[in-house]
């Protein structure tokens, strides 16, 4: 009986758990076979993670991770020694919340053009404690890096600037805005490219 090949996630769950780069791209190789297109989502989700750490050991002295929050977890409570604040984001089995002193790496999923797109980001204070930073990366090759300044982190309405790279290497400055409202919230950036004034919106909605 022929086994059945294993999905996407479950290639992605064993190869981030391959230390060795070569072994880790030989498994890869076996499981996606003859789908490229497969192969490369696997290797960007990868990247995402090996970033991600990346960002972690750049972080400020005493900031460490934290992800898969229990559910029943609510503002004022702790993990350990630090205090979650303010619920600022929610998925099917993830909250998000702003950190205290800690970062917390969140992961989601959404479609864009059809398209369904996986993004990873750790979000933490900068080294001055003014500035709330979340970086994401998507398996479609971008990635951003976003600031919320500390005065303009209000309670309806964040405002803060954005980075959004490219593929290419190539870099855009913009401005960006979180709004939130009972059903959700809807994030915007603005930023030029090619002397055109470019848009990328994000809305989340609750599930009732």
């Amino acid at each position: 009986m022929n086994r059945p090949m294993p999905g996407e996630d479950e290639i992605f769950r064993i190869a981030r758990a391959i230390a060795d780069p070569d072994a880790r791209a030989e498994y890869l190789k076996s499981s996606c076979g003859d789908d490229t297109p497969l192969h490369e989502r696997v290797q960007a989700m990868l990247k995402i993670e090996l970033e991600n750490d990346s960002f972690l050991e750049g972080l400020p002295p005493g900031l460490t991770a934290t992800s898969a929050l229990p559910l029943s977890e609510e503002s004022g409570d702790t993990i350990g020694h630090y205090k979650l604040l303010q619920k600022i984001g929610s998925g099917t089995n993830k909250r998000k919340w702003l950190p205290g002193d800690h970062a917390i790496s969140t992961t989601l999923e959404s479609i864009e053009q059809g398209a369904k797109i996986k993004s990873s980001a750790i979000s933490g204070w900068d080294a001055k404690r003014n500035q709330l930073v979340e970086r994401w990366y998507s398996s479609d090759g971008l990635s951003s890096t976003i600031r919320y300044p500390l005065d303009q982190i209000k309670a309806k309405t964040w405002k803060g600037n954005f980075t959004v790279t490219f593929g290419d290497g190539t870099e855009f400055d913009g401005d960006c805005l979180l709004e939130k409202n009972d059903d959700g919230f809807i994030w915007t950036a603005k930023f030029m490219k090619d002397g055109k004034e470019q848009v990328r919106k994000s809305i989340a909605r609750r599930i009732r």
